[in-house]
């Protein structure tokens, strides 16, 4: 390659590298508007019935719920990728753990005692049980299980990088089989700890890792913005019509849905890093709060959405009540966001630095 090739490709890179901050944090609002929409797919809050059908809101909770936690695992592939091998970070197995569970199991801890806990045994019948199987060993702990998740795929990656770095197709082969062994394994024992989402999610992070490593997202950005958004959007609708009836049918899911989510995750990147480029938001004020208090914003943000759903279900139309749905959740987040890290003690539990 050119020396000038070469500087491009490396300030392209830096560019890329910068821009995660904002990919991330757009990300985790998107997240917001999935679970705003949430409430008229008809099973994700079965406390009250939706006083008003709305198709559009439940196609808007399925559809961006197949890209987002998916491209934002993406991110963290990326960063992690640039961490260990440029920057020469987690040298020690030990660092990574400590960086990790203090960034993530931390405040998933804090967050489901004083918080997540309370609020869904005050809206669902949760026995002693419950409490334990879904909250203490992570089995179903509402928005909380993304933090296991994200941590069990961390460890999973650092022990496994010697080999996905020198083994591009082996390593894919690995991650797959991995994959498959996290389908096939929560189909036979419990979901301890979020293990076996998260030998799916590794696939996503591997993707993350591949980009930053080879530099690939200039072939991704040959395909404009628009060109990936077509494309999962047409993934989308084919797999909403596949039957969910027989073993065929079950198998075509399975590998539809690995397919949709991996494009989804590459689309939501290379959408987002495109939007990073043609507006100034490392400077914008609003957005720099939104970005220092994104993974707060996400600890918080379900249990408020349940209080608007009782308070304005009927009351409102259904897509004005989603639209608050969001913007209630997002300023009441914030508010708690801004308290508790305004404090080093309240903002470690948090894990935030």
């Amino acid at each position: 390659m050119h020396i000038f090739e070469k500087k491009s490709l490396q300030l392209d890179k830096e560019k890329e590298l910068k821009n995660i901050t904002f990919v991330k944090a757009i990300l985790m609002l998107i997240v917001v508007v999935g679970h705003a929409s949430a409430f008229w797919s008809g099973s994700w809050f079965p406390v009250v019935s939706p006083a008003e059908e709305a198709p559009i809101l439940n196609i808007l909770f399925e559809w961006v719920g197949s890209f987002h936690i998916y491209g934002f695992t993406l991110a963290s592939g990326y960063l992690f990728s640039y961490i260990i091998n440029e920057k020469r970070g987690y040298n020690h197995f030990g660092d990574l753990l400590k960086n990790k569970f203090k960034r993530l199991i931390v405040p998933y801890y804090f967050v489901a005692i004083i918080y997540v806990i309370p609020i869904s045994c005050y809206f669902f019948e949760l026995s002693r049980n419950d409490v334990i199987q879904s909250y203490l060993l992570g089995t179903a702990p509402s928005q909380l299980w993304f933090l296991w998740m994200l941590f069990d795929v961390f460890i999973i990656a650092w022990l496994l990088n010697g080999f996905i770095k020198n083994n591009d197709k082996l390593g894919l082969c690995l991650v797959l089989a991995i994959y498959a062994l996290g389908v096939g394994g929560n189909m036979i024992t419990s979901n301890y700890f979020q293990i076996w989402t998260a030998c799916r999610y590794l696939l996503f992070f591997w993707i993350g890792y591949k980009i930053r490593q080879h530099g690939s997202s200039n072939i991704l950005f040959a395909i404009p913005p628009i060109g990936w958004i077509v494309l999962d959007v047409a993934i989308f609708i084919v797999m909403k019509n596949i039957p969910n009836e027989g073993f065929f049918s079950t198998i075509l899911l399975i590998s539809g849905d690995l397919i949709l989510y991996s494009i989804g995750a590459i689309m939501s990147f290379v959408v987002l890093q495109r939007s990073a480029n043609l507006c100034d938001w490392s400077n914008n004020k609003l957005f720099t709060i939104l970005k220092d208090r994104s993974m707060p914003v996400y600890l918080f943000h379900q249990q408020i959405i349940y209080f608007s759903i009782i308070s304005l279900n009927g009351v409102v139309s259904a897509y004005v009540h989603a639209f608050l749905n969001f913007v209630i959740a997002i300023i009441v987040a914030l508010i708690i966001s801004s308290v508790l890290i305004s404090n080093k003690y309240s903002r470690f539990l948090v894990g935030e630095k």
